[in-house]
């Protein structure tokens, strides 16, 4: 884990979704001009939860980005809210977070670089944090990786992203 807090529900009289909406809201109450970006999975009330977040008109204008790992299939799965972008690996998000201001291309390129090295390994368990092997990706989520590629003015980092898709689409 990175530096910082980690909270965890303090029993299980509350729900998931309701201790990470309480928890957001305090974060955000406690630090008046804090803007967040939301990055969740679509497994376990993140999508619900984000939705709530940027629904509650006191909160939804610090909400810069939501972003949800699209890793489980419906009806496991929960469907994205409108407003909610998918990513696939950490390359895609990356990508994304380049796109709107928030990364450097030298901090995005390392990140690809990591996916690329990752779903390449001959090690299951270093492979498996680059993308899990639960995870179910689909022709649409190959397709919209694919995508969003062709804007890439760097060519290796275009090269580099490619070479993830591949890694992806021949995973066993």
């Amino acid at each position: 884990f990175p530096a910082g807090h980690l909270w965890v529900r303090p029993n299980l009289d509350i729900s998931t979704e309701e201790f990470k909406v309480q928890k957001i809201t305090e974060i955000l109450n406690s630090n008046p001009d804090a803007r967040i970006i939301l990055i969740g999975d679509n497994g376990e009330r993140d999508v619900t939860v984000y939705n709530r977040v940027k629904n509650n008109a006191r909160l939804s204008e610090r909400v810069d980005l939501v972003y949800i790992h699209d890793l489980y299939p419906q009806p496991i799965g929960e469907k994205l809210a409108s407003g909610q972008t998918p990513y696939l690996t950490a390359a895609d998000l990356a990508l994304d977070l380049m796109n709107n201001g928030f990364l450097s291309e030298t901090s995005t390129s390392v990140i690809f670089n990591l996916v690329a090295q990752g779903l390449a390994s001959d090690y299951d368990g270093i492979r498996s944090r680059s993308y899990p092997k639960f995870g179910t990706i689909t022709i649409e989520k190959l397709k919209r990786l694919e995508e969003s590629a062709s804007p890439l003015s760097n060519l290796e980092m275009r090269r580099t992203l490619r070479s993830i898709l591949h890694s992806l689409q021949s995973r066993p």
